[in-house]
């Protein structure tokens, strides 16, 4: 195997595919192409790592409680 990949290779586990990051996109990612190929994973955080080494699945991070998203407001009800 050079430099180049195939999808050939991909689907045939002689390649892996690395997704950088695993946290509320990433590990998702990994665990959709994982089904399929061969999967490596990288985070910048040991702490993540060792969390998902140990067996977590869940992003260690959690979303805050409010959002600051503007709401859109609902469309008026046509008059008849």
């Amino acid at each position: 195997m050079g430099l180049t990949t195939s999808l050939e290779d991909l689907k045939a586990r002689r390649a892996a595919i690395a997704v950088v990051g695993l946290g509320y996109v990433g590990l998702p990612l990994a665990v959709a192409l994982s089904r399929h190929f061969s999967v490596i994973g990288f985070d910048i955080s040991q702490k993540r790592v060792d969390e998902l080494s140990a067996g977590a699945t869940a992003p260690a991070r959690s979303w805050p409680r409010t959002s600051n998203a503007q709401k859109w407001p609902t469309p008026a009800t046509p008059r008849a």
